[in-house]
């Protein structure tokens, strides 16, 4: 029952609705939105191209939920990595399932969204709720993977979306931002003026990554306005729901609480 719930890296496949429990969100009042990493052309929402998508994307579901647990501890030993990885790159299992990640947002008395271009192949979602009367912007982000590697993919997609928070104030910003408190992207996050909630409550930040033996923090819930007060944040989740923890956030804005889930 959460204001606002943003998630990252999740599954879809031709068919939106369907594919981001089009029936529960409506069900509990929510606006959904979906976007795909990949930008999409039309027409792979359309005939047998959705289709395809849609079967595809139920295998991952398939396989995820009932192997996830054996995939995931085949790729932590070392040695069966090395083996194995060669055989999953030359599928077309990646390629396919690439196009399957997206970004998801779900919604209550949502009075406004629009979408942040990051770079070519990655985009913000911006929605608008009130609170008391004011307006608060809560963005939803994925910033690129990929460890120091993706240090100057990441620098880009997070100036691009800074220039266009601009000065406002009363902005909530979460999601997977790929990059650690000693990182530059976190060191510019405070320069301009965010507190990450969770440091705010308790004095340091904690570990959101990996979910079964968490040793990073790379998942953070960011609050920029003097009238915004953190009231409480705690992490949640399940090592099968999730490879990361989640983050859940109580939020006020003159003396309205708003309920942020990540």
């Amino acid at each position: 029952d959460a204001d606002i719930m943003g998630f990252q890296e999740v599954g879809i496949g031709g068919n939106i609705e369907y594919s981001h429990c089009g029936k529960w969100s409506k069900r509990r009042g929510y606006k959904a939105d979906y976007l795909s990493f990949v930008p999409r052309m039309k027409l792979l929402h359309q005939g047998i191209f959705a289709r395809i998508l849609d079967f595809f994307y139920m295998v991952n579901c398939f396989v995820f939920t009932y192997f996830g647990d054996f995939l995931y501890a085949i790729f932590d030993i070392y040695i069966l990595k090395m083996l194995l990885l060669p055989i999953f790159i030359v599928s077309i299992t990646p390629i396919l399932t690439y196009f399957l990640i997206g970004t998801s947002t779900f919604v209550k008395e949502r009075v406004g969204y629009e979408i942040v271009p990051l770079r070519v192949i990655n985009k913000a979602s911006v929605n608008y709720i009130e609170k008391g009367g004011k307006k608060i912007m809560v963005v939803n982000v994925h910033l690129s993977p990929d460890g120091l590697k993706g240090e100057g993919k990441r620098l880009k997609e997070i100036y691009s979306l800074l220039t266009f928070i601009g000065d406002r104030e009363n902005v909530i910003v979460m999601g997977d931002f790929n990059a650690e408190p000693d990182s530059s992207i976190y060191k510019i996050m405070e320069d301009v003026g965010f507190r990450s909630a969770m440091k705010e409550k308790y004095g340091k930040e904690k570990y959101t990554f990996p979910r079964h033996k968490p040793n990073m923090t790379l998942d953070y819930i960011w609050v920029r306005g003097n009238q915004l007060k953190v009231k409480k944040v705690k992490r949640i989740g399940t090592k099968g729901a999730s490879d990361h923890y989640g983050l859940y956030a109580v939020i006020s804005l003159a003396g309205q609480l708003t309920e942020v889930l990540e």
